[in-house]
């Protein structure tokens, strides 16, 4: 179960953990926003989900239960559950939605696999060789297989309710629909037989069967049915009966013959009868002892007559079962009863009849093998039948299986007689057996009734047995003399039952606790949100989490220096006491702050109570966020005013500058054109004017450079030269104006120190407004120190002061243009605060970096330079020698160079290739952010270079899809920007991304080679 917060208003979407492990989320993929959701939504879910959102934000009607199909990263499809809560302001508008998913794969799996379940049956039903029927609770058919409608040769409509009585026998019809309906309404099996129409019009006879259906928890479903014809079985009976009728018939007449037999003479006189029994004439049979033993069977010469009656000691009757041969070879079962008459102590004669019972053998020998099929069949049911004399009080019949349900044998059982039933059902329920006795003597033959009751098994213990009873035997007056029962042992049944029902209402009442606890949460999103700083977030944060879990000490702060994983964290504070410590993780990932709440010693923390404080350090997390995007866009807003006044003031002192030389210029012309001077006079002031001229053309001058730094066309010629000599340049043209304040000059200078790839002009250009800021910042008498040294890679310079410092409040702002430590009309010195901005961008155009430290006003300041050494193996070209572009003369560093160019528009990259191809750089072309992440798994480069204004994925994207990779796979690989982006907040954007360097559009061959090999040379020194 995963939970979600929707923001309608700002469209920020937070998703829990557990919402992100049910849709199988990696780290790169979690994107909370409405557009990342819906993406994930099955195709054939999605348009009908999003009209749905879209319906309950237009109409704000409560949301419901909704129910829809999921795809994971990986292709899984998993179904989800959805429930949400609308939060609304004060005007009754949504403005939230709060919800939980539930993943229901598996119910939903269960509900594919019942209806399988159901067309399976209905195929096997439809191929079954009966005729099926299922009926509803109303005792209406709802369904008939495929051979009942063709036996009938009528559709499922007709036959459905109570159609299917249409076809039933007139003669049939009302015993049929009785039976139908008595069975029903006492929910017990019925069978019954019936003619039904066949689809040629015969009718034909049916044997229907129908079973009750109870679903799982015990609730009636009605009836299903099965009927077989029985046409065939019916013609039997019909002739068994007529055959009985005759044998019958037989018997009234003596169904047989009669014989006189003389044993002094041996001979048999025989009735007319023997033909129509044995089908022999009475010629056909000798009339003698052994004529009529030659016709008996083998086996049963024994018992004859004769022997039997020869061993008599005197007259009586005696009584034989034998086997004749009848004259087509069959042999015939005969009874033979005779009369013995004895004289003289002899026996003189035997008069008796025999009659054919072989039908009455046929019967016995199928009674023999019903009683054996009735003991197997009842020996294999799995409950306990049994016969209950109601006047003997006591069990004449139980089958096998109370040896194994009860552990007593049928001999125990019956042993007990009247104590049975007192001794064995428990107490409680033996008392409710009288009136059950009652309400079943009452029931009609064929009625049923259950009950379920507890008995003691023979080691002592009580089972529950389920029972079905009903009346078997009747006395003459209808009175009921014996029931017939059957017993079923649901022990496992109930303990189930139990158990489902004690987990039910444990669910319920955690559902219950659990909807409680959301409503709180709820309304503590609502109260953290209303905060109106970091500090009453915090504060109502550890209210509403004392409020929910029931804890006092609880501690919500921002987390300094306290080392945390994301994720809860126990760990023990301050002696025994265990602390729960929940981070305020923010959509970046960085900890915004720390819930840190005491565990009770006699109540450890629950998972739910962890899961709960979980969702209110992501609510905290969310209004922490709000309130530093809100402090972010008042600080934004205050800087836009502070650079609007700032540029005001710019062109006050644009005006200011330009217009001072200039009359002075202009004043000294007219004094020149006016008056007549000497000589010496007219040098001095022709003096006075070029000084005029020189600064209003440096600060035109400045004002082109600014202007090309912001469109990117500052430019830069390197070449390998000895740092020291331009510095050394710009020392002497600044040296006069030094001594005309009676400034201190301390230079520590040496040439061949190192050497640089740099321009030589706009090296000096560098150096001479460090030290002009130095000289004009310095009162006279004050002190400038300058050094170079080379250090590590790089070479550096330092240009430290005596003068008036600077502010701690003005350092971040020293190299930004536009910007002065004094207001315009406060100024105390000349300029327009263009100089340091330019050296920046001249020094980061090298390479370079450059910084500035003060410890304050008065305390003077100190500027740092910094430039990468060039390799050893070049020679430096003097300062004054010719800028000539060698084409062959490229960095080393370039020699099979692998480099992956990123950028759409395809001049662009083929400019590039043509720049580098020439070094022995070998280039690989991608159009788009998404085929380069593909080339760094396959190509892998040594090098990216990457336009950042791309459409779809930007250059800040693909960088952030490699920086996220492990070290292995190209996380740490080199990467160079190209932009026309040059202000200094891009430049900022772009390396805080994760760009090592950048290079400004339109692209200088020279210079992209010069950061491409700088940028090597860098890494190897890392590695």
């Amino acid at each position: 179960m995963g939970t979600w917060d929707w923001n309608i208003v700002t469209g920020e979407q937070v998703w829990s953990s557990e919402l992100e492990q049910l849709l199988g989320l990696k780290t790169e993929q979690r994107r909370h926003t409405v557009e990342a959701f819906f993406a994930l939504v099955h195709p054939a879910d999605r348009e009908g989900l999003k009209a749905r959102t879209e319906e309950t934000l237009r109409t704000g009607r409560e949301y419901v239960e909704d129910e829809f199909r999921m795809l994971k990263p990986d292709g899984t499809i998993t179904w989800f559950s959805s429930w949400a809560h609308l939060l609304r302001d004060v005007h009754g508008r949504v403005v939230r939605i709060t919800g939980v998913n539930m993943d229901i794969t598996e119910r939903k799996r269960a509900e594919l696999a019942l209806r399988e379940s159901e067309e399976r049956f209905r195929r096997i039903a439809d191929t079954a060789p009966a005729l099926i029927w299922i009926a509803d609770t109303a005792r209406k058919c709802t369904w008939f297989n495929q051979p009942w409608l063709h036996f009938t040769g009528r559709i499922m409509e007709q036959e459905l309710g109570d159609g299917w009585t249409e076809g039933l026998h007139a003669d049939d019809r009302e015993r049929c629909i009785a039976t139908y309906v008595a069975a029903f309404n006492a929910r017990e099996p019925f069978s019954m037989d019936y003619r039904l129409r066949r689809y040629d019009g015969a009718y034909r006879w049916l044997l229907d069967k129908g079973v009750p259906h109870f679903a799982a928890d015990g609730s009636f479903l009605g009836y299903i049915g099965s009927c077989i014809e029985i046409e065939d079985r019916k013609q039997a009976e019909e002739a068994l009966r007529l055959a009985n009728e005759r044998f019958r018939l037989a018997q009234d007449a003596s169904n047989g013959f009669v014989y006189d037999w003389d044993l002094v003479k041996d001979y048999v006189q025989r009735s007319d009868g023997l033909t129509r029994v044995l089908g022999y004439k009475l010629d056909e049979i000798a009339p003698t002892g052994d004529g009529w033993a030659a016709l008996v069977h083998p086996a049963d010469l024994k018992p004859q007559p004769v022997e039997s009656a020869a061993t008599m000691p005197s007259e009586g009757t005696t009584r034989n079962e034998y086997r004749v041969r009848h004259k087509n070879g069959e042999w015939i079962w005969m009874l033979d009863r005779s009369i013995t008459f004895y004289r003289d102590g002899k026996l003189r004669r035997m008069i008796g009849s025999t009659v054919d019972i072989s039908d009455h053998k046929r019967a016995e020998a199928a009674l023999r093998e019903s009683q054996y099929f009735l003991e197997r069949l009842t020996g294999t049911i799995p409950s306990v039948i049994y016969v209950f004399d109601l006047t003997a009080n006591r069990n004449i019949y139980t089958n096998r299986q109370i040896w194994e349900m009860l552990g007593y044998t049928s001999d125990e059982v019956t042993a007990m007689g009247d104590n049975f039933l007192p001794s064995l059902i428990h107490p409680a329920d033996w008392a409710e057996t009288p009136v059950f006795v009652a309400r079943l003597l009452e029931l009609a033959d064929g009625q049923f009734q259950e009950r379920e009751y507890r008995i003691c098994h023979k080691n002592g213990t009580y089972r529950w047995w389920y029972s079905r009873e009903m009346v078997f035997n009747r006395d003459a007056q209808g009175r009921p003399t014996q029931i017939l029962g059957s017993a079923l042992d649901i022990t496992e049944r109930k303990a189930t039952e139990a158990a489902l029902l004690e987990a039910q209402t444990r669910r319920l009442e955690e559902e219950r606790h659990y909807a409680v606890r959301l409503q709180q949460l709820n309304q503590a999103s609502v109260v953290i949100h209303a905060a109106a700083s970091q500090e009453a977030v915090l504060h109502l944060v550890a209210e509403e989490a004392r409020k929910l879990v029931g804890v006092s000490e609880v501690e919500a702060d921002i987390p300094g220096s306290y080392a945390l994983e994301r994720g809860i964290a126990r760990h023990n504070d301050q002696g025994a006491d265990r602390c729960l410590a929940i981070p305020l993780i923010g959509r970046d990932g960085n900890m915004l702050g720390l819930l840190r709440l005491r565990e009770p010693p006699d109540k450890p923390f629950s998972i739910a109570d962890e899961a709960l404080l979980q969702q209110l350090a992501q609510i905290a997390a969310v209004a922490l966020e709000n309130q530093l995007l809100y402090a972010q866009e008042q600080a934004a807003r205050a800087q836009a005013e502070e650079s609007n006044r700032l540029k005001d003031e710019f062109l006050a002192t644009v005006s200011h500058e330009l217009r001072t030389p200039l009359t002075a210029f202009m004043g000294y012309a007219q004094l020149l054109l006016t008056r007549k001077r000497d000589e010496a006079y007219i040098t001095r002031t022709l003096e006075k004017m070029v000084r005029s001229a020189k600064t209003q053309a440096q600060l035109i001058e400045d004002l082109l450079d600014i202007s090309r730094i912001v469109s990117g066309k500052l430019r830069i010629t390197p070449q390998l030269i000895d740092a020291a000599y331009a510095i050394h340049a710009a020392i002497d043209t600044i040296r006069p104006s030094v001594e005309a304040k009676r400034q201190r000059l301390h230079v520590d200078v040496k040439t061949g120190i190192g050497t640089v790839i740099g321009d030589n002009n706009r090296l000096q250009q560098i150096a001479w407004n460090l030290f002009s800021n130095a000289t004009k910042f310095t009162p006279p008498g004050g002190a400038i120190y300058v050094s170079l040294r080379a250090q590590d890679s790089s070479l550096q310079l330092s240009v430290r002061d005596t003068g008036q410092g600077i502010k701690p409040g003005f350092l971040p702002y020293v190299f930004e243009p536009f910007r002065q430590a004094e207001s315009t009309s406060l100024r105390s010195q000349n300029g327009l605060g263009l100089g340091l901005a330019i050296v920046r961008h001249l020094v980061e155009l090298h390479g370079g970096t450059i910084s500035v430290a003060s410890e304050g006003e008065h305390q003077g300041a100190r500027f740092t330079l910094q430039l990468p050494l060039a390799a050893n193996d070049k020679r430096p070209v003097p300062f004054d020698t010719p800028i000539v572009d060698l084409p062959e003369s490229y960095p080393a560093e370039l020699r099979n160079l692998r480099v992956l160019l990123v950028d759409d528009q395809r001049d662009i990259l083929e400019l590039l290739h043509e720049i580098l191809t020439p070094c022995g750089v070998i280039t690989y072309l991608c159009s788009a952010a998404h085929e380069a992440l593909a080339a760094l798994n396959t190509w892998q480069p040594q090098v990216l270079i990457c336009d950042i204004a791309m459409p779809y994925h930007d250059g800040y994207w693909l960088i952030e899809q490699v920086r996220a990779r492990k070290p292995e796979a190209g996380g740490n690989l080199p990467a160079i920007a190209l932009t026309a982006y040059v202000r200094m907040d891009d430049r900022v954007q772009l390396l805080a991304a994760g760009f090592q360097q950048y290079v400004p559009k339109p692209v200088e061959p020279a210079v992209l080679r010069s950061v491409i090999a700088h940028l090597v040379r860098s890494e190897k020194a890392h590695v």
